[in-house]
Formats: structure tokens, sequence, C-alpha cells
């Protein structure tokens, strides 16, 4: 009995052309079958031989990552071109496309050698703006604020960056979506820009930016780091060069799978490279009670009229 043929989808994130044996509806479909990344179902090992660093949940190779998430499924990526799923029976593919689109993604990204950022970011006057920080202060709530406000929003949660002919970075399309949590849904208007949400088995909504997302790289325009403070007003500061390339390490995503010798070389190389081209900025806004609408007309601001 011959077996049956399984279907591939065809889709494009980061510039990159993806084959896959499971269906990504949150990607960009793609007409062109030509790929530089192969996604499919198969046999993943427990253990990489040789790992330079391994925990209960990642090891980490020469040009390979293995990502074990317990009762979802296994993940091998290899040499920037290949993520291989072996999953558990009767899980989801939406429950599988969470960790393949993020910390897979991630550990492919690094080994294509890009950059990928843990923050949003969207196109103001031609550039590209991003939004650092850590989990939960804002960033895909503020990516809304920007979308509702007629912004092109770049990409949410995760921005790679990579660098042109003249060495120069620029920011490359991601997801043509915004993830939020509950609490994020009472200052996000419902009612504009024909805004469709849906909830996944994780508890966060979807926005889709489908309608107005820019699919061309941009030429990176600046960073800026999100905290807050109990001060009431919004602080925007300029960082040493010194406190800007520990926040840029610190707010890489994935991070951990930067074990190489190399590896960490090149990642210096490309945190100094963009903070050569571009300032990284600290923005402190009130832990409690403040208008993200607010937020983001000070930050359009600096970046219209930058403080020096």
């Amino acid at each position: 009995m011959n077996k049956k043929k399984s279907k591939n989808y065809f889709y494009k994130i980061y510039n990159l052309k993806i084959k896959s044996s499971i269906r990504c509806d949150e990607l960009l479909p793609s007409d062109d079958h030509q790929y530089d990344v192969h996604i499919r179902f198969g046999p993943v090992p427990d253990f990489l031989n040789n790992a330079l660093a391994k925990s209960e949940s990642y090891q980490v190779a020469e040009e390979q990552v293995l990502l074990k998430i317990e009762n979802t499924a296994k993940y091998l990526i290899k040499n920037g071109n290949e993520i291989v799923i072996e999953k558990k029976k009767d899980v989801p593919d939406n429950e599988i496309n969470i960790f393949l689109l993020g910390s897979a993604m991630g550990a492919l990204i690094h080994q294509r050698e890009m950059l990928p950022l843990h923050g949003c970011s969207v196109e103001i006057q031609n550039k590209g703006f991003v939004f650092l920080g850590k989990a939960g202060i804002g960033k895909s709530t503020l990516a809304a604020s920007f979308y509702q406000n007629g912004d092109r929003v770049l990409t949410d949660d995760v921005t790679v960056i990579a660098f042109n002919s003249d060495h120069h970075p620029i920011i490359l399309p991601g997801y043509p979506r915004i993830k939020l949590w509950d609490d994020s849904m009472g200052m996000i208007d419902k009612g504009t820009n024909n805004i469709i949400f849906s909830k996944n088995s994780f508890y966060k909504h979807q926005l889709s930016i489908k309608d107005c997302f820019l699919e061309s790289p941009v030429p990176l325009g600046g960073l800026y780091l999100l905290t807050s403070s109990a001060k009431k007003n919004i602080v925007i500061k300029q960082l040493s060069g010194y406190e800007q390339m520990i926040e840029l390490s610190k707010n890489t995503y994935r991070g951990i799978f930067l074990k190489k010798q190399n590896d960490l070389r090149y990642h210096f190389n490309q945190c100094s490279t963009i903070l050569n081209n571009v300032p990284l900025k600290k923005v402190i806004r009130p832990v409690d009670n403040f208008s993200v609408d607010y937020l983001r007309d000070n930050l359009k601001n600096d970046i219209i009229n930058p403080i020096k």
C-alpha cells in the first residue's frame, strides 16, 4: 500500500522562505516553492552528542539545538535550515506552533547569524524602531497602540536584525499578528481598523495586522528599553555606551543558545555594529495608572524630535 503523501505549506518570515509540514496560520503564505528552511515531522533524539550546554529543556551542540517541551514535543534545529518536530500524541498543532515559532525559530535565527531581540518594532518615517523589555512590561500592548494609531507594526515580541551590504542594521518583517493577555484587552479599542481577535489554548488573544503589514525590511532607526518605576512621569534618557551594550546583550532573544566561542564573538560584533549606528535609550514609565497611548505619543515625539 502506498503511504499517503504529506501536504506541504509555504510561508515567509524574516526574509526567509519556509517549507513546512505543519500548518502555521500566523505566517504569511508564499507562492514561491523554493525554500531556505524546511520544517517537518520526524524522529528527534533525547540527547545531542558533544553538547556544549544542557538543561532539562534544551541542549546546544555544534550547529544543533534540541528543545524538549514536556507533554508537547521535541524540536531539533539544525544548520540554520531545518527544524524537525517529534510531537506527543494528540497535542494540537496550535500548541506545537507556540514553541516552533518562538524558541525553535529563535535558535534557527542564531544559527543563521542574524540577531533576534526580545522586543516589538514599528515603522515611523521609513525607519524601524525597537521597543525592548522584560516579559509583562507592555511591549505587545504598545505595539497594538501604535497599530491603532495608523503606524505599521513590523513584528511583535521578537525583532530580528540583519545587516545590509553596507553593514547597516535592518529590521526583517516578522509575524503579522500581535498577542495580548486578557489584562491588556481593556486598553485596546476593539472597534477600529477591522481588528480580529481569536483565543488560543495559552490564553492569549491574537490581533491580526495583515491588513497593513509591511513585508519589506526597513533600516533600524533606534532602540528603546521599556522599564517602570513608582514615579508618575514618563522619562526617556540616553544610556552610556557600556550600559547600552549590557542591555542589548540582556535583551537578545534566547541568548542561552549562544554557547560556541565564535557565536559569542559574532554576537558581540553584531551588538557593537548596531550601537555604532543607532542609540539605545531607556524609557521609565509609571508602574500603574498610565495611558499606553500617552506612552506611545511620548515615544513617537522622541523619535521625530530626539532628545540628545
